[in-house]
């Protein structure tokens, strides 16, 4: 039982310090590529802009503001595991990892508030800890750019926009708890990204109750290219100290990474848990790889949007992804590119392909042509 006890200790002292690392990293690394003056202007105007999807920050404000914004709500997350005593696992580095990356493209520290203050609303009335509610909390706040939306779309004057939008967004995190609980049902683990499910029907809602009012979101498209090269080196440092760690973690080994793919991916699939955090890491890493050389290949472009996909299928490699049930997912996208109407590198296909990978357990549970149907078929419907 000792032994039982100090590897979780172990283990989550390994999690929790290579997630500090990397919010510190993210934190640090636009000062090396941007100036500061116009990094804070930078991050100030994420703050205060609008961001429907797709509002790249990097081709809002810049690349280092963009950055900088996803290291601090990063941190923000990890000091929320913190405040209320979270177990460090899997799913854990799932839930940071990707606030980091949709901090790229359309969460910031001011949207997000009232998603999470809602979640926590729910659990004083249901008199429950917050702690039990944190991750649907962190995944809910997908829903963040509608609070910023609001704010700007309502035909009120603007402190009456602004007191809506919140209440709006305290909403959503009050009702997002139960949503959570039955959505489970309707897809039976086979959509990794359980909570945006959730999320996604709630957003439908709303939207659907604006458009009764005559109130409409327009689609926005702000999407930054030329910026592969130093977005790529950004992206290498990250796998490749991933990989170290989960290599040295794994007493300076890839035994048992190989493992990692007989698992179907379907939820809950907690890698740490089921193999052990070093093995985790790598094939984290090696996902993150996977996704970005995508991009790279066929002539697409790394930025806030694109690395937010990334990002998120490194996090995800802790939880329910692997480089097997991945890869038919993205390759039914592709297929789909070279048959349908729009061209691979078109921005929404560019996303596809990467977020198509939350059906992984589909590809891990029936095999690799069903993957790639997966994918054919979400190409189509991720545009509707």
């Amino acid at each position: 039982m000792l032994t039982t006890h100090t590897n979780i200790t172990s283990t989550e002292n390994i999690i929790k310090g290579t997630l500090f690392l990397f919010a510190t990293f993210f934190i640090l690394f636009p000062f090396f590529i941007d100036n500061p003056t116009d990094i804070i202007h930078g991050l100030i105007t994420i703050q205060l802009s609008r961001c429907s999807l797709i509002t790249d920050y990097m081709a809002l404000a810049g690349v280092g503001a963009a950055i900088l914004n996803g290291g601090l709500v990063m941190f923000y997350s990890l000091f929320l595991c913190k405040m209320y005593k979270i177990k460090y696992c899997g799913i854990t580095i799932a839930a940071i990892f990707l606030m980091f990356g949709f901090a790229l493209f359309g969460k910031n520290l001011l949207n997000i508030q009232p998603i999470i203050f809602g979640v926590f609303c729910f659990s004083k009335i249901k008199k429950l800890s917050f702690g039990r509610f944190v991750y649907i909390a962190l995944f809910g706040s997908t829903l963040a750019p509608l609070v910023s939306e609001m704010a700007y779309l309502l035909p009120f004057a603007p402190i009456i926009n602004l007191l809506v939008a919140i209440l709006m967004g305290i909403v959503c995190g009050m009702v997002l708890p139960c949503v959570v609980v039955h959505s489970l049902r309707v897809h039976q683990g086979f959509n990794l990204y359980n909570v945006g499910f959730a999320s996604g029907l709630i957003g439908m809602i709303f939207v659907s109750i604006l458009k009764s009012f005559g109130i409409t979101v327009p689609p926005a498209q702000l999407w930054s290219t030329g910026n592969n090269d130093v977005l790529s080196l950004f992206i290498a440092i990250v796998l490749i100290v991933l990989f170290l760690i989960g290599f040295y973690s794994n007493d300076r080994s890839i035994k048992g990474l190989l493992q990692i793919t007989t698992h179907t991916g379907r939820a809950v699939a907690d890698f740490v848990l089921f193999e052990n955090v070093g093995i985790a890491f790598m094939n984290m890493s090696i996902c993150g790889l996977i996704g970005t050389l995508y991009i790279l290949v066929i002539g697409g472009d790394l930025n806030g949007a694109t690395l937010g996909g990334i990002f998120t299928i490194i996090g995800f490699g802790a939880f329910g992804k692997h480089f097997k049930n991945i890869f038919p997912l993205i390759l039914g996208v592709f297929i789909g590119s070279l048959l349908k109407t729009w061209d691979v590198t078109y921005p929404p296909i560019q996303l596809a392909a990467l977020f198509a990978t939350g059906l992984a357990p589909i590809a891990g549970q029936f095999g690799f042509l069903p993957g790639v149907l997966s994918g054919f078929i979400h190409s189509s419907v991720v545009l509707s």
